[in-house]
């Protein structure tokens, strides 16, 4: 049993590195890039985490100003639809101006 994990680790490796193209999520490279072509750099925003647990304002030093949702959420444009041209956003939620979830959703 423990051999057929040692084999199948490397290969869920692999294909964690396919889904996503490696970008690491930073300040400096996210305002860099265009606001539809930041879609890259969702997955390591998400997936580690960098956002939940930080302020509102915080959030925003991180990703500059997005659209404010009243004091609940704020979207930021990543991507475009390639079938439709809606805009695909990444939208944080906060709770007592607190970032509680991130998620990537289209308009």
């Amino acid at each position: 049993m423990r051999r057929c994990f040692l084999l199948v680790l490397p290969l869920m490796f692999l294909l964690a590195a396919c889904m996503s193209d490696g970008r690491r999520f930073t300040p400096e490279a996210w305002r860099q890039v265009d606001q539809f072509e930041r879609n890259a750099f969702t997955a390591d925003l998400i997936g580690r985490r960098l956002l939940i647990g930080k302020k509102w304002h915080e959030v925003n030093q991180m990703l500059g100003p997005g659209r404010t949702l009243g004091q609940e959420a704020s979207t930021w444009n990543v991507a475009l639809d390639k079938d439709t041209g809606a805009p695909v956003v990444l939208q944080v939620d906060f709770r007592d101006g607190i970032a509680y979830r991130a998620k990537v959703h289209r308009e």
